[in-house]
């Protein structure tokens, strides 16, 4: 319990840096959202953290994070696409693999049959993109 803590204050501080410097973006975040969002469901909870961490990444990883614009299109039939991309020079240039985040949420995705892809796009660009499942029997509202 004791290791935990530390980890714990850590991680909560990265993400108040975070929210801290996207507020300080002159170009805000673009958020899209196409169709119903499913609502309180396994799919909710697991889109919620591919934005959180593809977010959190952005700002740790970019300096200066230049743009972000998260895309969400949800179909009933076909699952729900998740499309993040920042813009701005990478604070280390060897910097080009995901990291653990990334990777435990790669996992999740697919161990529930969807798709997860993350690394560079166009020069200065990253993009994180998941394609999950329709939840059985989920119930939407519009976004």
């Amino acid at each position: 319990m004791e290791d935990i803590e530390p980890l714990a204050r850590e991680g909560l501080d990265e993400i108040r840096r975070a929210v801290s410097l996207l507020g300080r973006l002159e170009d805000p975040v673009v958020v899209t959202e196409i169709s119903r969002r499913p609502d309180g469901t396994p799919v909710a909870d697991l889109a919620f953290s591919i934005v959180r961490e593809a977010l959190t990444n952005a700002v740790r990883r970019t300096e200066p994070l230049e743009r972000a614009s998260i895309a969400i299109d949800h179909h009933t039939t076909k699952g729900t696409r998740i499309t993040i991309r920042s813009h701005g020079h990478s604070r280390k240039a060897d910097e080009c693999e995901p990291g653990n985040g990334l990777q435990r949420l790669s996992h999740r995705v697919t161990s529930q049959g969807g798709t997860f892809n993350a690394g560079s796009g166009e020069p200065d660009e990253w993009i994180v993109d998941a394609k999950l499942p329709p939840a059985p029997n989920e119930e939407n509202h519009h976004a």
